[in-house]
């Protein structure tokens, strides 16, 4: 069979014709020209204008949830385990029925990159059962889907998953092919005074690709002022000695106070993630 294809010479406009009655030849330009086509650029980030920065997080699959454990003050940028954990926890709970919904109107999905009986890359989507998908998905390294992302955003705006400091929160999504910040599961694009309530709420939100997941941080100079903000005297100001040890006296006692209770929900979240992560391998080794 003859194959008239168009090859692209990049120092001249336009290109020439080739006429092959290769196959293999024909099929690695048409694939070759498939990888010339023009890429989207990100370099104008919009989301920078809302003073965020990216914070790089590790592509190895578990991006997403490495994402989630960095915003929620749960360590580095590497412990996403313990998120996978607690989500299939919940999916084992009271997450079986929102799995089992999503698999009556087919939309539990999972894409995996394969190789032809070419060799070359290519990417397949399955359909699964509610019982199949989570399996799958409670493997480290797969890569979490929407119907993941939405049932963590669940998780934490009912507060089953909360920051360290006791705050339920929601995810934010800069999607980069659109454009402009998104709810988890959603395509429509949040307007600018949308997007500064979700900052001032305390939202978490992460930038995505297409591929990969990283986090958005906003950066200290940046932070969005606090509403109704009430100017109170400066107490420190007297003249009378034994008030000012007093208060600042109370001020220590409170600090100490909170940094305690913090330090005590920061461990008994870490007990809790540790016994869920055993529990999690536990089943799967079963």
């Amino acid at each position: 069979m003859k194959y008239k294809l168009k090859v692209y010479n990049f120092n001249q406009k336009g290109g020439s014709s080739l006429v092959t009655d290769d196959d293999q030849l024909a099929e690695a330009i048409k694939r070759s020209l498939e990888f010339q086509k023009p890429k989207p650029e990100f370099t104008n980030n919009s989301y920078e204008k809302y003073g965020f920065k990216k914070v790089n997080i590790n592509p190895d699959g578990d991006c997403f949830f490495h994402s989630i454990a960095y915003l929620l003050g749960r360590g580095g940028k590497t412990m996403g385990d313990g998120i996978r954990a607690l989500l299939c926890n919940w999916y084992d709970e009271n997450g079986k029925y929102y799995l089992k919904e999503r698999e009556k109107i087919g939309s539990l999905l999972l894409t995996r990159i394969e190789l032809d009986e070419k060799g070359w890359q290519k990417e397949k989507t399955y359909q699964k059962t509610a019982e199949e998908y989570k399996k799958e998905m409670c493997k480290v390294g797969v890569f979490a889907e929407d119907v993941d992302v939405i049932a963590v955003n669940e998780m934490l705006k009912n507060g089953l998953l909360r920051k360290t400091n006791g705050q339920n929160t929601e995810i934010i999504i800069y999607n980069q092919l659109l454009n402009g910040f998104t709810l988890p599961g959603y395509h429509n694009k949040l307007n600018q005074n949308q997007i500064k309530s979700k900052i001032t709420e305390g939202a978490m939100f992460l930038v995505y690709n297409g591929t990969h997941y990283d986090a958005l941080e906003l950066e200290e100079k940046k932070l969005p002022a606090r509403p109704n903000t009430v100017k109170v005297p400066n107490l420190y100001n007297s003249d009378d000695e034994d008030l000012k040890k007093a208060i600042a006296a109370s001020i220590k006692s409170k600090q100490e106070e909170d940094d305690l209770a913090l330090a005590q929900r920061i461990k008994e979240q870490e007990e809790k993630d540790r016994a869920l992560a055993l529990e999690l391998s536990r089943q799967l080794n079963q």
